[in-house]
């Protein structure tokens, strides 16, 4: 018989003879069927026993499987109502959630509550039995605090993708809050407030999720779902079924967890229905961190990166409300109209809907016919104007071969998602599509490496405000900031400039060990030899340069930057969308300047451009630069420098600006007022970043994104401020790649390499320049500059203070009553003692004062502005084998001939400037016997003999062997001149 079976295997159970897994095989095997009434009489008493209850309503349950639902339910229902007074609180927890399961799947929401809220008092009744009893309950955990789990899940990546659960420890102020909101709970219960209720059931939840008792929080989100659902809260149906899709992960439940986190997600897509504005997107993450853990969980990796990507467009859009992304359409006023004036119905409706009032039904009934209307007008608006529904609309259109079509043999993309299960890492290449899971890398673990750096940002623009307060403040308003100042533990704004660089040198350096031994070795392991990389970080992973991460067992002087052609992308598909493009060949540029601040060399960077730009320029200076300038500059130039005011607000996306002379433009404002452009750069001079807290999801490249948005090809930009002096550099050196025909990627990196190997002398040598170009009253404080780096003793006390200002101070754009103001630089080096800080480091004239990724470091790239393959290593067999042939007999030579081989004397100073093209074989040709042979780029302006001919040839300048290889032209060949 079936109910000795069960019997049986209850008590092997008991007496740990065989495990569920074993005891399910069994139940599933046997045909038998069972004697219901018979188990129901009996089963109070079998019940008794505690441990052989439990196990004997598991196996039960199992059985039970086979059974229709409607029958499963009565049946399991019979042997509830037998046993709901006695103490098998685990069996009962487990067999009330089952019912209440099977009631909400056919409907009845009602039945199923009471279920669910029954399960919960079970386990409580649990934990204070197990607090009670005098028996000592222990287990063992594996060295690292970690709970070892049993899984059948075959796959290597879903065990990467589902880590082991962490033991957590109550703590006392834990159990107070879960106090506090059983007590508000109740009340809320008193008074009939089921919103309340559903709120607070949410919060309890996460509670009982965080202390990892999954069973109590899956029946409290249960009966949150059914609250919701009859409340018609939208917002908590989502969030419900995204809880209890995260509990359906951690019980390996796969595809119950996909059923639920699909709910959620068709909930998110038409959220903005009635909310338009949604700016609490936090709690709405979690669900899209659900959905690909839950894909990756089936080695769907494909997919997984789809939601990752699609978490991104949504959070984007989320934040910027429903009525100004329409007035940016260019539909009919009439049609927009009547869009915005039910999508105010609808939300004003759902506001009152949430009252519960009398008039619920008629709410709920009128908002449900507004619905299909909203979504039939916002349709009618997309048809009028496709391009505004490009960037607006709900669609998400992201065909991931589309994206692999752009990414060629060299180049990998690299996209980061941050969850509180760890750091996911995608890599996409033109075949293939991987991932891998860095447990240790969790959002909360970025948060708190980063608390120390936000210290030091925060005491920074607490120092601006001290230059203001002294400059024009009160003297009550200046001694009230110089006491917030003394709170922290640096004398001014150089000391904690020193100190950010250390706290991100660390933190970036940790960031490095996590990521990168796995990273650079499945990027190695590729049988095509990388040289590009495009990182797409995500969240507060975007506050680090990952750029300048240090590859593993290098030299420390060796970044990831040094090793690979890197540019960021905010998103894979827009990454996708910017290279669908054709590049403007023309070369008209844009210099746009609006501040009045007399910020040293921001006018230098400005009357460069006349001297090293090959093409045509148009300045937009003071008051022309205004919005609707910078619309039009947006359709007919090539290139635009903004020596503007911008910044990015982390984590209010929706925030970030640019300020122009005649109004703060948004995101949105950029997305909506501005048509297509074909812009290949962009180029912000100085960028200011306003991080306001570290908790909730942010975005660091809102503006990046929106200009990429609408045709922009690339975005440079610095990280964060630096020195005026050293943007100066990096400006000129950059444009002068660009006007040579450089990618904007391979312009920057030449343009970094170039400050982080410059000398004492060589400043020296280019303010001298600069003071030529310069007008009289800019040459003096030029001439002053020159005379430090010279001699310092043979200047002033004040003109050492400005200089050193000048070298090493931040680029701060400080903004008094929304305008920016001038301040003196030296206030951000005083001292009490009346020191100047960092003076004797210039007195060596070899001394590099920018070698620091500090100076260098900040600036990167957005976009699409790779290198072209270069095709040099593509001929055909015979010619290859011949060049190989001639490389390495020159590789023969070079050990006899190396004190032959000279550096012209003119040479840059950057002699160990290193680059990922390095190793790229540069076609050239014998001047002497015409013998093809392949030179490299670090032989630039040196003397080599031919490998055939043993005659001198002089290779190219650096730049020359540059453009060639942006050029990628297979059919051309370097000059080599007679040595």
């Amino acid at each position: 018989m079936m109910k000795e079976i069960l019997y049986q295997l209850a008590k092997q159970l008991t007496q740990y003879e065989i495990t569920q897994d074993e005891a399910n095989e069994k139940i599933i095997s046997s045909q038998e069927s069972l004697d219901w009434n018979e188990v129901a009489s009996e089963i109070e008493q079998q019940c008794q026993q505690k441990s052989f209850g439990n196990n004997l309503l598991f196996v039960i349950q199992k059985h039970s499987e086979i059974l229709e639902k409607t029958e499963r339910l009565e049946k399991l229902e019979l042997i509830y109502n037998q046993i709901q007074n006695s103490n098998v609180y685990q069996g009962l927890s487990s067999l009330a959630t089952t019912i209440g399961n099977l009631h909400r799947d056919t409907g009845n929401f009602e039945k199923a509550i009471p279920y669910f809220e029954s399960s919960r008092r079970m386990l409580q009744l649990l934990d204070e039995e197990l607090l009670n009893s005098d028996e000592e309950v222990s287990f063992v955990p594996s060295e690292d605090g970690i709970a070892i789990e049993d899984t059948d899940m075959s796959s290597p990546i879903s065990k990467m993708a589902l880590p082991p659960v962490k033991l957590n420890q109550t703590s006392t102020d834990d159990s107070l809050v879960l106090d506090r909101l059983e007590e508000e709970l109740q009340q809320a219960r008193q008074h009939h407030d089921k919103i309340t209720q559903n709120d607070i059931l949410i919060k309890i939840g996460e509670y009982h999720y965080r202390q990892k008792n999954l069973d109590k929080a899956s029946n409290i989100w249960h009966e949150c779902l059914m609250i919701s659902k009859e409340t018609e809260y939208i917002e908590n149906i989502i969030q419900s079924y995204g809880n209890l899709g995260r509990v359906a992960i951690d019980h390996r439940e796969i595809e119950e967890a996909s059923s639920l986190l699909s709910f959620a997600i068709d909930g998110l897509k038409s959220l903005k229905d009635c909310i338009p504005q949604i700016n609490d997107t936090k709690k709405y993450k979690d669900i899209f961190h659900s959905v690909v853990t839950s894909c990756l969980s089936k080695s769907d990796f494909e997919k997984a990166l789809y939601y990752t990507e699609y978490a991104r467009k949504w959070l984007y859009s989320a934040n910027i409300e429903e009525s100004v992304v329409i007035e940016h359409s260019k539909a009919p006023a009439d049609l927009k109209s009547n869009y915005i004036q039910l999508l105010q119905q609808n939300h004003a409706l759902y506001q009152e809907l949430l009252r519960m009032d009398e008039n619920f039904t008629h709410h709920v009934e009128s908002l449900k016919k507004n619905l299909p209307i909203l979504k039939k007008l916002r349709h009618d608006i997309g048809q009028q104007d496709p391009q505004w529904d490009e960037k607006f609309g709900r669609g998400f259109d992201f065909d991931i071969a589309k994206l692999q079509q752009k990414i060629d043999s060299s180049t990998v993309l690299v996209e980061f998602l941050i969850t509180d299960k760890g750091m996911y890492v995608f890599i996409v290449d033109g075949n293939s599509v991987d991932a891998f899971l860095i447990p240790e890398l969790t959002h909360q673990y970025l948060t708190d490496l980063y608390e120390p750096i936000l210290t030091i940002e925060k005491f920074l623009q607490l120092w601006s405000k001290w230059c203001i307060e002294k400059s024009y403040g009160s003297q009550e308003s200046f001694q009230a900031i110089s006491d917030e100042i003394a709170g922290y533990g640096w004398k001014n704004a150089y000391e904690a400039q020193n100190s950010w660089k250390v706290q991100l040198g660390l933190a970036t350096k940790k960031i490095a060990e996590a990521i990168l031994p796995e990273l650079v070795s499945r990027i190695e392991s590729r049988t095509q030899t990388i040289n590009r990389l495009i990182l797409v970080p995500e969240g507060i992973l975007q506050l680090y340069p990952l750029h300048l991460m240090q590859i593993e067992g290098a030299n420390f002087q060796v970044y990831l930057q040094d090793r690979y052609e890197v540019i960021y992308a905010p998103t894979a598909l827009t990454f996708s969308e910017c290279a669908h493009g054709t590049v403007n060949q023309e070369y008209k540029i844009v210099i746009a300047h609006c501040t009045q601040q007399n910020i040293p060399f921001m006018r230098e960077e400005i009357r460069i451009m006349n001297r090293i730009w090959p093409g045509e320029i148009n300045f937009q200076l003071g008051a022309n630069s205004t919005l609707e300038n910078f619309k039009s500059n947006l359709e007919q130039a090539s290139h635009i420098h903004l020596a503007v005011h911008s910044k990015n607000v982390y984590p209010k996306v929706q925030n970030s600006s640019i300020l122009l002379a005649d109004r703060q433009v948004f995101i949105h404002d950029i997305l909506g007022y501005i048509s297509k452009s074909n812009i290949n750069a962009i180029t912000f001079s100085a960028n200011e970043r306003n991080i306001d807290n570290l908790d909730d999801f942010g975005d660091l490249m809102g503006l990046h994104w929106a200009l990429l948005k609408i045709g922009v090809k690339n975005v440079v930009a610095p990280m964060w401020t630096v020195p005026d002096i050293a943007t100066f550099f990096v400006t000129e050196k950059f444009y002068h790649g660009l006007g040579q025909g450089l990618s904007p990627a391979m312009a920057l990196q030449e343009a970094q390499n170039e400050l982080r190997t410059m000398t004492i002398n060589d400043i020296i040598e280019r303010i001298k320049m600069q003071q030529k170009l310069s007008n009289e009253r800019g040459a003096t404080w030029l001439s002053n500059l020159c005379d430090f780096l010279i001699d310092s003793g043979k200047v002033t006390f004040d003109e050492k203070k400005n200089a050193i200002a000048t070298l090493q101070t931040n680029r701060n754009m400080i903004q008094f009553e929304g305008k920016p103001i001038k301040v003196q630089l030296s206030d951000f080096i005083s001292d009490a003692n009346g020191s100047i800080p960092g003076e004797k480091e210039f007195e060596e004239k070899n001394f590099r004062p920018f070698s620091h990724p500090f100076y260098w470091g900040a600036f990167y790239c957005t976009g699409v502005g790779l290198t072209g393959t270069y095709l040099a290593d593509d001929d055909s067999e015979e010619e290859y084998y011949q060049m190989a042939e001639a490389v390495a007999e020159e590789n023969v030579e070079e050990a006899s001939v190396a004190e032959e081989i000279q550096e012209d004397s003119h040479t840059e100073s950057g002699k160990d400037q290193k680059s990922p093209f390095d190793h790229v074989k540069i076609r050239a040709t014998c001047p002497h016997c015409g013998t093809n042979i392949h030179c490299f780029l670090p032989m630039a302006n040196k003397t080599a003999k031919c490998p055939r001919c043993k005659l001198k040839v002089k290779i190219p300048k650096r730049e020359v062997l540059l453009t060639e290889i942006a050029a990628g032209d297979q059919h051309s060949s370097v000059l080599l001149i007679n040595g």
